[in-house]
C-alpha cells in the first residue's frame, strides 16, 4: 500500500513527512529544474484587475493571430509531446459491470427530464452508491462511446464529450469511500478496458474534507457540505505537458474547456442516476495534489466532484 503522509499548512507551506513540498512559483522553478528555488518575491493582489493580470497577460499571449499561424498551427511544433501521468504501482485491477444495468434497475428518466432534473447539491452526502451505478457514472461520461475511422489507416477510440484533437488530456482519479462492492481506497478510471485500477487502499476522507472550505466545517465560513460519508470523490487531472506540443500555449485553455464538458457529462448522468453531485473549484490546489499523487505541474487536479444520495 502506498503511504500516505498527514498534510497541514504551516506559514503558507505544504508540510509532508520527511519533506516540503513547495508551493506556487517555488514548486515551478523546482519541477523544470530552476534549483535552489528562489524566494518568493511581492505578488499582485489576488483580484487585481489590469494588463498585468496573470489572467489577461495569459488570454492575450494565447490568441490565435492570423500573421502567425505558420508556427501557431495546431500540431506544428517539432517537440516531442509531453507524457500522461502515470500513478503506480498498480495494487489490483476491478472490472465494472455492465454499464447498462444500473438502467435496467429503474433509471429511466427522459434527457428532457435530466436537464431540467439537475441541480447542484448542497447539505449532507452520503450512500448507498453502487458499483453497476458508478459503472454506468463513468462509462456514460467519460467511457469509450464509439470507434471512428477519419482515414484508411487511423482509429479514433471516442468519447461522449468533445476533445481537441480527440486527443483526451484529462484522466479520472476516484476516491470510493463507501461503493457497495468495492474496497475503499484511491482509484485510476480506465476507459478503454472500463476498469478501476486500485493505487491506494488508505481512508482520505478525513484530510479530502480538510482540503476545500465548502466541505470543512472548521473554515470560517466554510462547511455548507456534509461530506463525512461522501461515498464518492472524483478528481479531474489534466495532463498539461500532453497537450503543449500540440496546441501550444493554446491547449490550456481547451484543457480546461474539456473539463467542463466532462464535467457537465459527471452531474447528468449522476442527476440521471438519481445522485446528488457537486463541482468544486474552490480547494487547495497543493493539499489535492498532494493527496492523489500528481506534481501539481506537468499534471494538476481541474476540478473536483462529489457524489452520493440526496441529503437535507
Amino acid at each position: 500500500m502506498r503511504k500516505l503522509s498527514t498534510i497541514s499548512e504551516t506559514h503558507g507551506t505544504w508540510r509532508a513527512v520527511g519533506s516540503t513540498v513547495a508551493r506556487g512559483p517555488e514548486r515551478l522553478r523546482a519541477a523544470v529544474g530552476l534549483l535552489p528555488a528562489a524566494p518568493a518575491g511581492p505578488r499582485e493582489p489576488y483580484f487585481a484587475d489590469g494588463p498585468a493580470a496573470p489572467d489577461r497577460r495569459y488570454h492575450e499571449e494565447s490568441n490565435f493571430v492570423e500573421a502567425r499561424m505558420t508556427d501557431q498551427r495546431p500540431g506544428s511544433s517539432r517537440e516531442a509531446p509531453g507524457a500522461r501521468a502515470e500513478f503506480g504501482p498498480v495494487l489490483a485491477t476491478v472490472p465494472l459491470p455492465d454499464p447498462g444495468l444500473a438502467a435496467s434497475a429503474g433509471t429511466a428518466a427522459s434527457f428532457t427530464e435530466v436537464l431540467l432534473a439537475r441541480r447542484t447539491g448542497y447539505g449532507r452526502y452520503r450512500g448507498p452508491f453502487g458499483l453497476a451505478e458508478l459503472s454506468a457514472l463513468l462509462h456514460h461520461a467519460a467511457g469509450i462511446t464509439a470507434v471512428r475511422r477519419p482515414g484508411p489507416d487511423t482509429v479514433q477510440q471516442v468519447r461522449a464529450y468533445p476533445s481537441g484533437g480527440a486527443r483526451y488530456p484529462l484522466q479520472l482519479l476516484l476516491y470510493c469511500h463507501g461503493i457497495e462492492g468495492l474496497e475503499r481506497g484511491l482509484y485510476r478510471y480506465e476507459p478503454q478496458a472500463h476498469t478501476l485500477e486500485q493505487l491506494d487502499t488508505a481512508d482520505l476522507s478525513g484530510r479530502l474534507r480538510r482540503c476545500a472550505p465548502a466541505t470543512d466545517p472548521d473554515e470560517p465560513g466554510g462547511g455548507a457540505i456534509d461530506a463525512e460519508h461522501c461515498p464518492l470523490w472524483v478528481f479531474t487531472v489534466g495532463d498539461l505537458s500532453y497537450q503543449r506540443s500540440q496546441y501550444g500555449l493554446r491547449s490550456y485553455r481547451l484543457v480546461l474547456q474539456e473539463s467542463g464538458h466532462l464535467a457537465q457529462n459527471l452531474a447528468l448522468v449522476a442527476t440521471w442516476l438519481g445522485k446528488t453531485s457537486i463541482g468544486l473549484a474552490g480547494y487547495f490546489d497543493e493539499a489535492v495534489n498532494h493527496l492523489i499523487g500528481v506534481d501539481g505541474v506537468n499534471s494538476a487536479v481541474l476540478y473536483l466532484h462529489l457524489f452520493g444520495a440526496a441529503g437535507d
